[in-house]
Formats: C-alpha cells, sequence, structure tokens
C-alpha cells in the first residue's frame, strides 16, 4: 500500500472535567494488491503531568512520566478489480477531472506559429503517480512536441487529490 500523511493537528480539549493535549495525525492509504492489507500500530511517546516549574536542572521540560502508546492494529480485506473492467481501464477514484486550456485561439491558428496545449488530469482518491499516462496520436500536418508530464498531490481532509499534467508545443 502507499501510505502518506495528510494532515496533522494538535489542539487541546476537555472531557470529564480533564483537559488533554492532543495530537491528531490523518493518513491516506492506497491498497496495490487485493486480498488482506494489515496495518500495524503506530507508536506514539510522550510525557503526561510536565506541568512542574521548570529548573535550571529541566531546562527542556523533560520531567513527568514518560509513556509509550501504541495504536490497535487495522487489518482491512481489499476487494479485487471487478472481472467485468480491463485492468488498464481501472481507475478507482471518487472524482475524475479532465481539464483543456491552449496558450492561443485555436479558432484562428496560423501556420508555422506555435500553440501549447495543457490537459490536466485530476482524480480525488489517487495520487498524480497512479494516474498512468495518456497518449498522443500523431495529427497530419503537425508537428507536436510533447514535455514529460509533471505529477501534484494535495492533501485534502478526506484524502489525496492527484494531477498530471501535460503540455504539448
Amino acid at each position: 500500500a502507499i501510505m502518506q500523511m495528510i494532515g496533522e493537528d494538535e489542539y487541546q480539549t476537555t472531557r470529564s472535567g480533564i483537559q488533554y493535549q492532543v495530537y491528531e495525525r490523518r493518513y491516506a492509504i492506497y491498497p496495490q494488491n487485493s486480498g488482506t492489507l494489515k496495518i500495524s500500530s503506530m507508536r506514539f511517546s510522550g510525557r503526561i503531568n510536565a506541568t512542574q516549574p521548570r529548573t535550571i536542572f529541566d531546562q527542556f521540560r523533560m520531567s513527568g512520566q514518560r509513556k509509550i502508546l501504541l495504536s490497535n492494529p487495522v487489518e482491512a480485506t481489499i476487494k479485487p478489480v471487478p472481472g467485468n473492467i480491463p485492468v488498464q481501464d481501472w481507475l478507482p477514484a471518487r472524482d475524475v477531472r479532465l481539464i483543456e486550456e491552449w496558450s492561443d485561439d485555436i479558432q484562428n491558428l496560423t501556420a508555422g506559429e506555435p500553440v501549447t496545449r495543457t490537459i490536466t488530469l485530476i482524480a480525488e482518491g489517487l495520487t498524480g503517480v497512479q494516474l498512468g499516462q495518456l497518449e498522443f496520436d500523431d495529427v497530419a500536418g503537425l508537428k507536436m512536441y510533447p514535455d514529460k508530464p509533471t505529477d501534484e498531490d494535495k492533501a485534502t481532509y478526506t484524502g489525496i487529490t492527484g494531477s498530471k499534467t501535460y503540455k504539448v508545443a
């Protein structure tokens, strides 16, 4: 699986009259194979009751009792790609968009003058690397010069939105 941290928060909350310092981490996990996915425990190390005043001997607030906590391990069953869909056409995303932009008005092109076509593929729930490759067929009467595509990932509260941008002059 591909696992990427998508968020990190630190805040205080009160429960049953007791104030807590909360450290929250959010991860996006993208299974790469069907079957059982086992996610190991996460480990947290911290100190409690470290509110005693600092002394010359405790400049780095190391007083208090050290605690090491482990989260519960998690197992998930990952379903295979549906049998009626060719694997190369499988794109398990929540939302997919294809955006096309031109550097000039394509209704008024002039022979010999370059124009750049930019195509961006955006998918919620996938990384840019997972979006595969677009192929550009040759067009009679045109010379095309494709750039190397660029990938970008944006972390959101619900996961990752990946994009892949292609530029062809």
